[in-house]
């Protein structure tokens, strides 16, 4: 018999990774995310849009500046983008 928390778990990080490496897309299309476009992918994705951004800063891959996060490592963004 599975365990239904592990389950859900699992379900959980198929989905977080799904939403980094569409936050990580989003950062090589732009550039950098303005708050509009953090406000926008929150919408779409709740707090993992959040998670997302504080994982790729975390990675280097991107970094705060003021209210924008700026993409600082391109070819890590790419590999992240490519994850789904």
């Amino acid at each position: 018999m599975r365990n239904p928390f592990i389950m859900s778990c699992a379900v959980s990080r198929v989905a977080f990774s799904r939403v980094y490496a569409e936050v990580a897309k989003k950062l090589l299309e732009k550039g950098s995310l303005r708050a509009e476009d953090v406000a926008e992918l929150e919408e779409l994705y709740g707090d993992d849009a959040r998670d997302a951004i504080d994982a790729l800063v975390a990675a280097g891959a991107a970094r705060r500046v003021g209210n924008r996060i700026e993409a600082t490592d391109v070819d890590r963004l790419k590999r992240i983008a490519r994850m789904r």
